[in-house]
């Protein structure tokens, strides 16, 4: 059935003609200003709607789907002006970069209006209708995945591969928040990439401690091979297998570009665990380097550093201020020669002197030897202190010792007093940690204590056990002992006994078979006594003083009974003797001195007495000191032959009978 127009014609109806082409200069058209959409149109009806009309007269009025017209057939007269002159159909042969908007054309209200400059070329129209009408509903399914889904989809060439699906376009606004959501996603996944690789980085740093902490604990009984070091870095660069790891290795997939935005933080991850798997290499092998290091002389572990004392280091010890450290120039600790029998000769030797900006006399001397073995050094040490026990010095008496702990491997002191007219007075130090041994002899006009001059010399022993080769200091405590055994322990030495003049005289001594006579008080025969088991004589002589008597000395007899029962029998009948002399002879005179008492070495008691005798006779009166001691199964007798002028002090000769009872304590 044909359509019946509205005006009642039943001639089907159809799109209109050609525009004319002074349509723009027309008093309808709406380029011109009179022009008013409201004004009726000389057009009809068909003209104004441009399409067919959906329903019949006959039957109501139905909606329908809306069909696009047909493509109108446009004339082709004579002498038509190419599509560039603006025509109604927006055909254009200019290049994009000369382009212009075409003329507006009343078959499409959607063409630019006048003056409008577009930015971009118009998009591309259907200009007729699809084969076929594609459904509502199919707009709403989801969209399918973009790309081949496998391997064997890829195109193998380009004539035959087939023509993919075009992407969607997005408006500004659903690309920019496309663009947001993607950036949040890959921050989100940096954020928890870093998150992991600190985890990893703590979880690294524990078990690189751990491991450091057990190889310090074990660096002196095990040593770590060259193979183990290398097998432990090689473990340490090994791929993670851990699924958490960031970093992964895979052999048989394909290689994917990454996303540009993805590689700093995977670049950073590579980067934090290369740092940790080297300081962990870092740490094994400065261990395993300070556990193997040779100990030669031109090995380079060994470098030398500077251990001596300072003048800063000794800031105002006794009191006094201290000059610019110079060279020792020969310089050599009291009591210490450069060269002994059995002394193991020391790797590197350094030596250094400080004096006293307050006084001509006072300085500090040290000398630090740096030997090849811990036993070496100990050696050393064992033959230094017996030279301070000893002191083969002239003019030096020892006055006391002492023994430091909680300050090296082994350290130990001696006072000692130079006997010139001025006399000085020295603390000589001796400090052993692991291959060094220092000789340290401070020298003042006045006394110094030992605790002062160890607080001191800690500053050197901490720059010598710096490097983990022996004990640094911890809590020094000085105790009182004995001066060091000699050679020949249990007999008094000449640095033992006070010189008489100051300044002049020095001892020496001899050992000889017992002859001794005694003081004629004692009531027995002293080179035979009762009981005694054993019998030896020491005797020391005074020389190089003008006021000493000829042959004034010291003897020294020991005793040995079977028991320290015996020993204290012997000793009392000696000393009731002494004490009833002045009854038993009208010519002695005796009086009795200070008494002895103490405990020397493995905590040996000792006690004793005292005496000075006189024994008045016609032409002359001879004086005699006695001493008389017991030092468990041993009886110790001690013999002066002073005169009146030239004399020890009672104090003086108690200190000689002490020394004699502690010298007895070292035997065996």
């Amino acid at each position: 059935m044909a359509n019946v127009a509205n005006d009642g014609s039943s001639t089907p109806r159809r799109a209109l003609g050609p525009i004319p082409d002074d349509w723009t200069h027309s008093p309808q058209s709406p380029d011109d200003g009179d022009y008013s959409y409201e004004a009726p149109s000389p057009l009809t009806d068909t003209g104004l709607m441009r399409r067919l009309a959906p329903f019949r007269d006959d039957e109501p009025a139905k909606l329908t789907t809306p069909v696009p017209p047909p493509r109108p057939v446009l004339p082709d007269p004579e002498g038509a002006l190419p599509p560039a002159h603006g025509r109604r159909y927006s055909a254009n042969d200019i290049p994009y970069d000369e382009w212009a908007a075409p003329r507006r054309s009343a078959a499409s209200p959607l063409s630019p209006i006048a003056g409008f400059n577009p930015v971009l070329p118009p998009p591309n129209r259907p200009s007729a209708p699809p084969a076929v009408t594609v459904p509502l509903s199919s707009l709403d399914a989801p969209a399918a995945p973009v790309g081949p889904a496998s391997l064997g989809d890829l195109p193998r060439s380009i004539e035959t591969a087939p023509t993919a699906p075009a992407e969607p376009q997005l408006s500004p606004r659903q690309a920019r928040k496309a663009e947001a959501e993607r950036l949040k996603a890959e921050k989100a996944e940096a954020k928890r990439q870093a998150a992991e690789q600190r985890k990893a980085d703590q979880e690294a740093a524990r078990q690189a401690a751990a491991e450091a902490k057990a190889a310090r604990k074990e660096r002196h009984t095990h040593k770590v091979s060259p193979e183990e070091l290398a097998a432990t870095a090689a473990a340490r660069l090994a791929p993670p297998s851990s699924p958490s790891s960031p970093v992964r290795f895979a052999a048989a997939e394909p290689e994917a570009q990454p996303a540009p935005r993805k590689t700093r933080p995977v670049l950073i991850i590579v980067a934090s665990v290369t740092i940790v798997v080297l300081l962990v290499i870092s740490v094994i092998y400065l261990l395993t380097a300070h556990s193997n290091a040779p100990s030669g002389a031109n090995s380079p572990a060994q470098a030398p550093v500077d251990p001596l004392l300072t003048s800063a280091d000794l800031g105002t010890l006794a009191g006094q201020s201290w000059g610019t450290a110079e060279a020792a120039n020969g310089a050599r600790p009291l009591c210490l020669p450069a060269t002994a029998d059995g002394l193991p000769a020391a790797q590197r030797t350094s030596a250094r002197r400080i004096p006293s900006t307050s006084s001509t006399t006072d300085s500090l001397v040290q000398i630090v030897d740096v030997y090849p073995d811990v036993t070496s050094a100990s050696t050393a040490y064992a033959l230094r202190l017996q030279q301070t026990g000893v002191c083969a010095n002239d003019t030096a008496l020892i006055d006391s010792a002492s023994t430091i702990d909680g300050m090296t491997d082994s350290a130990n002191a001696v006072q000692l007093t130079v006997q010139d007219a001025t006399p000085i007075h020295h603390v000589v130090l001796l400090t052993r940690t692991g291959r060094t041994v220092s000789l340290i002899d401070l020298a003042t006009s006045s006394e110094v204590a030992v605790p002062a001059v160890a607080t001191v010399a800690s500053n050197s022993v901490n720059r010598q056990c710096s490097g983990g080769d022996g004990t640094c200091p911890t809590g020094i405590q000085v105790k009182a002992g004995l001066p060091p055994a000699g050679s020949q322990p249990g007999w008094l030495v000449p640095a033992d006994l006070p010189r008489l003049t100051l300044g002049a005289g020095r001892w020496s001594s001899t050992d000889n078979p017992v002859s001794i006579l005694g003081s004629g008080c004692e009531g027995v025969d002293l080179t035979r006594l009762s009981g005694a088991t054993a019998d030896t004589q020491r005797t020391l002589l005074l020389a190089d003083d003008p006021k000493a008597p000829s042959g004034f000395g010291v003897d020294q007899v020991i005793y040995t009974y079977a028991d320290a029962k015996a020993a204290a029998a012997a000793a009392k009948t000696i000393n009731s003797n002494i004490d009833g002399c002045a009854d038993r002879m009208l010519t002695a005179t005796v009086d009795n001195g200070p008494k002895v008492s103490g405990s020397g070495a493995n905590s040996l008691k000792f006690s004793g007495s005292t005496y000075h005798v006189v024994q008045k006779t016609g032409q002359s009166n001879p004086v005699y000191r006695v001493g008389v001691v017991t030092v468990g199964k041993r009886l110790v007798y001690v013999l002066a032959n002073p005169t009146k002028d030239f004399d020890f002090t009672d104090e003086a000769w108690k200190d000689v009978v002490q020394r004699a009872a502690e010298r007895v304590t070292q035997l065996p």
